[in-house]
């Protein structure tokens, strides 16, 4: 213990559960709520980004804490996910589901102190240990008000959270950058090819089925999850992050895999299936795989000749409102006969073979802010170990 600290439980530095208010409490049949579910959460930044209105009267039964600006919710059901975020809008009508724990600081903590310890590795391995349910692994409010926070003077948590703010800021920046990138792309896209809705360049039009085999992964059960490295890797949607296969978050099973449900070199990733619908038809192209890998279920590998330009077609907006005219009211999935009957334009080989080449160079400045990126959160990483074990 370092001189100065002490370690509290997070219910003794949060407001009791008590207070934080029943929605139906609050509000009318007829008011309007902001509504947060688990779905809202992009943990790749830890914020909210996703909301949906409602009357009160047809809010989902989940819509049950009234929740405000500064309060930090924690999502109760499978917890590595980190779908953990501080609430930025100053709304007064937000309300969260009933799958968060809703923390709500008192004066006894910096806001963001507590933040960057609850996204950490040490909270999340920490809180991992007290799930229940093989489907559905879960924690209690309960468990995550009774985890232990080390807790500096109040000055000592301002600097720890400026030195973790700057490195965030860092990989902020760098994101950023991977955006501009992908924006450089599509244009790219745009000015070779035009508009893939319009097809003003008159290219031929194919449907997806008969330039591309498409396949779904692999099924497997909670138990057959290992931490065996001999395990086969199987790729799931958050290993897609900016395009790109990120491995921070890789599971691994102790099953029998055929090869159809092996990713080759070339091939097309898409999560074709999420409880964010914001998140089904997001996409990664195989590149100098090192090791034999499967995919889940919910996704979906696309195989063809064409794939670098499917590739960036699967980026455009084109693709985007496809799926959203075949969005079903209540699974968020694209399926392989969806994939099949897409239509788009097929311009030449030689003309796609120009774009990869310029395309190439794109993703080569990619991999070195990616590989920044991981630099960085291997820092944050070994910063919040340091300040928070």
């Amino acid at each position: 213990m370092r001189k100065g600290w002490e370690y509290k439980k997070l219910g003794e530095v949060c407001y009791p559960k008590s207070k934080i208010q029943r929605a139906t409490k609050c509000f009318g049949a007829s008011d309007e709520i902001v509504y947060i579910d688990i779905s809202s959460i992009d943990n790749s930044v830890q914020e909210v980004n996703s909301i949906t209105s409602f009357t009160m009267s047809n809010a989902p039964s989940r819509a049950q804490q009234k929740v405000e600006y500064g309060d930090i919710i924690v999502s109760t059901v499978r917890p590595n996910l980190k779908n953990v975020a501080l609430i930025k809008q100053h709304d007064s009508n937000l309300v969260a589901s009933s799958g968060f724990c809703v923390l709500r600081p008192t004066d006894d903590i910096e806001r963001n102190y507590l933040f960057r310890y609850i996204t950490s590795d040490i909270f999340t391995q920490h809180i991992m240990k007290l799930t229940t349910g093989a489907n559905y692994p879960a924690v209690r409010d309960l468990d995550v008000r009774d985890s232990t926070i080390p807790l500096p003077p109040q000055s000592t948590q301002l600097a720890i959270v400026s030195e973790l703010d700057k490195i965030n800021e860092l990989i902020r920046l760098k994101k950023e950058q991977l955006k501009d990138f992908d924006n450089l792309a599509q244009s790219l896209f745009y000015e070779m090819f035009g508009d893939p809705v319009e097809n003003e360049k008159g290219w031929e039009v194919k449907k997806l089925g008969e330039i591309a085999k498409s396949a779904i992964g692999l099924t497997y059960k909670p138990e057959n999850v290992t931490k065996e490295l001999s395990g086969t890797i199987v790729l799931r949607s958050s290993n897609i992050q900016n395009s790109i296969l990120d491995f921070n978050n890789i599971v691994r099973v102790n099953v029998p895999v055929k090869e159809d449900k092996m990713v080759n070199d070339g091939d097309i990733l898409m999560c074709s299936r999420n409880g964010s619908f914001r998140l089904v038809g997001k996409v990664a192209l195989i590149k100098n795989l090192k090791k034999r890998m499967s995919y889940g279920a919910f996704m979906t590998i696309i195989r063809s000749q064409y794939n670098p330009y499917l590739f960036e077609y699967f980026k455009t907006p084109a693709f985007r409102q496809y799926l959203i005219t075949g969005k079903t009211t209540t699974v968020n999935q694209i399926t392989v006969k969806m994939l099949n009957n897409l239509t788009l334009p097929l311009p030449p080989l030689s003309h796609q073979h120009l774009f990869s080449q310029r395309i190439e160079q794109i993703e080569r400045e990619k991999s070195e802010v990616q590989k920044s990126i991981q630099d960085l959160e291997t820092l944050l990483a070994s910063r919040m170990q340091y300040w928070f074990e």
